[in-house]
């Protein structure tokens, strides 16, 4: 037999900061990762939500999360970096797919050794 709790406020261990539940719920990130683009492609420790990371060809790359959203509306916030300029774009696929996009200054693909993705939403 499951077991519910429920709550309206979380508090912190000695009981002076909290935050409502349905912020925890509604307003956390429900995948993160964070990859070595280039060469080889591999997750850096502490990904959330994340099943796998497939490199599509030079500066493209899809992200696969272990469960879905309800909805592919809204978008994820990516990010990359190599010590140089860098442009980073995104499409989302689906409620379990989203594509990140690396270019170098001048707009021509290249893949990045420091990417991170993330995206907000409901559980499906």
């Amino acid at each position: 037999m499951a077991s519910e709790l429920r709550v309206n406020t979380l508090k912190d261990a000695s009981g002076n900061n909290s935050i409502a539940t349905s912020f925890v719920a509604n307003g956390s990130a429900k995948h993160f990762v964070h990859f070595d683009g280039s060469g080889t492609i591999s997750i850096y420790s502490g990904a959330l939500n994340t099943a796998s990371i497939a490199d599509n060809g030079t500066g493209d790359t899809t992200v696969t999360l272990t469960s879905a959203l309800s909805s592919a509306d809204g978008g994820a916030i990516v990010a990359g970096t190599d010590g140089n300029q860098v442009k980073v774009r995104t499409a989302v696929n689906t409620t379990s797919t989203y594509d990140i996009k690396t270019q170098n200054s001048s707009g021509t693909a290249e893949d990045r050794d420091d990417n991170s993705g993330v995206r907000y939403g409901d559980l499906a």
